[in-house]
């Protein structure tokens, strides 16, 4: 092709694609500008979420709640355990200055005790220490929340895209709907700060 024919057909190619362009200009012009929300009640810091990481936020105070009940359980379970075990030792005590040093099964009865007590202390120990990695993911979890999601800024057409709000009517679209979003006791810690 020659050069000056070339230069036609670009011409005239980007002629025919301007009505498209300045269709999609004037499209934009009639969309609001998109909103920058944050998660959670502070000002704004860091990067802007992505969709992904939005996505990924949004998730995590139900999964905060979830491990928070899970490590409460924990604990209240080895709490259950240690009260049983103090109770069971104080009966030994008391039952130790009644044992006759020269009946050998009574010797052997109470020492059957203190290997139960033995095996209470093992089973108390190893619950006490799944209570305490309960407690260690759950700290651990909510300091992920704090450095990533925390007063994150976010647009808010993601978070429309990610959860949207259908209407009543099958004709209308779909509303979004936006609120906080906080892992519980947050308000109750940045408010003691």
């Amino acid at each position: 092709m020659k050069p000056a024919l070339l230069s036609a057909v670009v011409l005239a190619a980007a002629l025919a694609a301007s009505p498209v362009l300045a269709q999609s200009k004037r499209g934009d012009a009639d969309k609001p500008p998109d909103k920058v929300l944050t998660l959670g009640s502070g000002p704004a810091t860091g990067a802007t979420l992505t969709r992904a990481q939005l996505d990924e936020c949004l998730a995590m105070p139900a999964r905060l709640q979830a491990e928070a009940d899970k490590a409460k359980r924990a604990a209240a379970d080895a709490e259950s355990d240690r009260a049983e075990f103090e109770r069971f030792d104080e009966h030994l005590k008391a039952e130790r200055a009644k044992v006759d040093p020269k009946n050998r099964q009574a010797i052997a009865a109470y020492n059957a005790k203190l290997e139960k007590r033995e095996k209470m202390v093992a089973a108390y120990n190893a619950k006490s220490a799944a209570a305490g990695e309960r407690v260690d993911s759950y700290n651990a979890m909510r300091k992920s929340w704090e450095s990533g999601c925390e007063n994150r800024p976010y647009l808010q057409s993601d978070y429309a895209a990610l959860r949207p709000v259908k209407s009543a009517h099958a004709d209308e679209p779909p509303k979004t709907i936006l609120r906080p979003v906080m892992p519980e006791g947050a308000a109750s810690a940045s408010g003691s700060k």
